[in-house]
């Protein structure tokens, strides 16, 4: 939608006079782009969602569950360090809405507690490390104390 404001609003601009153009351009733009994105980008959309919900839904469920679930977990962990994980909460909605639930839960929250615990043990092996080291300097409670954090 963003990207058929642009056109639309640099087209209006080459076609509007320079009296009314901070009127006439943003106005025409903003209901034509809403307009096409509800009419023609949202049912498009609607399809491209309803094909990823069933190919997840074929592999999640179908004969080759194990070697899906095995991709997914590989390619979930960088989508978390990255932040687009979030995606997933689409996906699921879709899931819920075409097949009545969603087997993608339980493979979230599993890649989620793993993670957590791999970032416990990590700070915690950092910590006993420095703690080990600093003995000697009790000025450095803070930094310990942050690590531990």
């Amino acid at each position: 939608a963003a990207f058929t404001l642009v056109y639309l609003e640099r087209f209006f601009k080459k076609i509007t006079p320079k009296v009314v153009s901070m009127i006439v351009v943003p106005f025409c733009s903003l209901l034509l782009a809403v307009m096409m994105a509800h009419f023609v980008l949202g049912p498009i959309g609607w399809k491209i969602g309803s094909a990823i919900s069933a190919v997840i839904y074929a592999g999640i469920t179908g004969p080759v569950k194990v070697l899906f679930g095995a991709i997914f977990g590989t390619f979930y962990a960088p989508l978390v360090i990255t932040g687009l994980h979030h995606m997933s909460n689409a996906i699921d909605l879709q899931l819920v809405a075409d097949f009545k639930g969603t087997g993608l839960w339980p493979m979230i929250a599993l890649s989620n507690i793993a993670q957590g615990i791999l970032l416990r043990v990590l700070l915690l092996s950092v910590w006993l490390f420095f703690r080990r080291k600093m003995r000697k300097h009790r000025k450095s409670i803070c930094l310990q104390l942050s690590l531990v954090i």
